[in-house]
């Protein structure tokens, strides 16, 4: 117990890490004030037809999967800090081109060009947090970091909902700019460090952004865990997409289905995972592979029950919520292990590379993933989606719990020796 103690105060007496999370918090608030005044933007004033709203979340992912590699190269090259505050400026005018746009052509490029600067700022900000926070702290510094994005996700489109309602559309983008603003302001409290010795800088030089590149995908192949994992991981990103963005179709079905019951049941699933991530701070999990796979193997009972509760009649909605509930502690147990170790295994110099390829391939499954489970719910219906989805989860963790306790044991000693 004193030792825990110990450790939080050590994590909340880095000044640097307190700027670091102080600025995700703001970006994340920011965030989903963009994501509501866009959405309203066009569903609302500009009368979008569907296609042209699945072109904008094309273009939400469409960069990352594209991108995020190279970004990677480039967070492991630059000094990081710079690169986050560069990206949060230059999105101020991108934000604020929202406002003055006159047709979804031009809506599409921001996205673009804003969601560039996104794949640029995340692979900086993840090898900043191994730059600043010591081993025996990344646990808590991570577990925090998810409360923070969970906390965002519920108060986030309370927050965006009143100042929409209240200061209009416009006004909203003026305050997500000046969300990215502050951003910027607080990372200037971090210090700049070189996270390179003077041999490695001369021997990059010489260096293409295809050999470094190259350099990552070669290390993550020699780590096991992290090869297996990044598989795992995006693997059950896309399985999850499939129902994941089918949850508001299923909910509509349900006979007299209110606003407040569907944002109930919304909120339900980042309360779950919000619950594990403090759970979780305070006593780390011991097997990583374990952890996932009962989050995989959660996720999947969740989907499937979610559907039969859907199904029933003569007030049994309120186990939805629930249900909801255990699915954000399960993705908890997925997420949260998986990023702590990834931190943990990878040197600081390789970091931007790891993170940004995990970006770019999670990030391409939540773009395949709804395509799957549109075809689905439009063929067989949208609790076949939520039975396919569920029950492939629970296969893939049972499969991965066969198969992962070798890469979870040898990949400490392979982490040392790449």
């Amino acid at each position: 117990m004193e030792s825990t103690e110990k450790v939080q105060r050590g994590l909340w007496h880095n000044k640097s890490y307190r700027y670091l999370i102080s600025s995700q918090l703001v970006s994340n608030l920011g965030d989903w004030l963009d994501l509501l005044a866009l959405f309203a933007l066009l569903s609302l004033k500009w009368q979008v037809t569907s296609m042209e709203m699945a072109y904008v979340m094309i273009c939400f992912g469409l960069p990352m999967v594209l991108f995020g590699p190279i970004s990677g190269v480039l967070a492991d090259r630059f000094e990081r800090r710079t690169l986050m505050i560069i990206s949060d400026v230059l999105r101020i005018p991108l934000v604020l081109a929202f406002i003055f746009a006159t047709n979804i052509w031009q809506i599409y490029i921001i996205l673009l060009l804003k969601g560039s600067l996104a794949a640029l700022f995340n692979p900086a900000k993840n090898g900043k947090l191994k730059e600043i926070v010591a081993p025996e702290h990344m646990d808590k510094a991570v577990a925090y970091s998810t409360m923070i994005e969970q906390v965002s996700k519920i108060a986030g489109p309370i927050v965006s909902g009143v100042l929409l309602s209240s200061v209009g559309i416009a006004a909203a983008f003026y305050i997500d700019a000046a969300s990215f603003l502050v951003s910027a302001l607080l990372l200037i409290g971090i210090p700049v460090r070189k996270h390179f010795d003077a041999t490695a800088s001369a021997d990059q030089e010489h260096k293409s952004i295809l050999q470094d590149l190259k350099l990552g995908f070669t290390f993550m192949s020699k780590v096991p865990f992290i090869l297996f994992g990044t598989g795992l991981f995006c693997m059950t990103f896309l399985v999850l997409q499939i129902a994941d963005t089918q949850v508001m179709i299923l909910l509509r079905e349900i006979p007299g289905m209110s606003a407040e019951f569907i944002g109930i049941a919304l909120a339900s699933s980042g309360i779950g995972l919000l619950g594990v991530a403090a759970l979780l701070n305070r006593k780390p999990v011991q097997s990583i592979v374990l952890a996932m796979c009962i989050g995989i193997i959660g996720l999947g009972i969740v989907f499937v029950l979610a559907a039969w509760f859907a199904s029933l009649q003569g007030g049994f909605e309120w186990l939805i919520p629930v249900s909801f509930m255990f699915g954000g502690a399960s993705a908890g147990l997925v997420i949260i292990p998986f990023n702590v170790t990834v931190q943990k295994r990878t040197p600081v110099e390789y970091s931007g590379r790891v993170f940004g390829t995990i970006g770019s391939l999670s990030t391409l499954m939540s773009i395949i993933g709804p395509m799957i489970g549109g075809i689905i719910a439009t063929v067989y219906g949208v609790m076949a989606a939520f039975v396919w989805s569920g029950s492939l989860l629970a296969i893939l963790g049972i499969i991965a719990l066969l198969l992962g306790k070798s890469f979870d044991r040898r990949s400490t000693h392979v982490t040392e020796s790449a």
